[in-house]
């Protein structure tokens, strides 16, 4: 469990904000809201996408989406037997 990274992965992006590939990338586009790439690290390289290059919208929307995931591990955890 993470709290909010500072970049995204654009499979990452479209699981937490619920939208295809395509548009993701269309948001990520210089002409619609121009977020900034980095080269992504490890197995099959790409970029993700850096959260200070988005709209307040869009990381209000990831922060939330973040804490929700959070709050339902969270409850999963408690919830689970305890072995003892």
């Amino acid at each position: 469990m993470t709290g909010v990274k500072v970049a995204y992965a654009t499979k990452e992006l479209c699981e937490l904000l619920s939208l295809t590939k395509k548009a993701v990338l269309d948001r990520a586009a210089p002409d619609r809201e121009n977020w900034s790439p980095r080269p992504r690290k490890g197995k099959g390289g790409g970029n993700e996408w850096l959260l200070e290059s988005m709209p307040a919208e869009t990381r209000q929307a990831i922060a939330t989406a973040v804490a929700n995931q959070i709050a339902q591990s969270l409850a999963a955890q408690s919830s689970a037997p305890h072995a003892g």
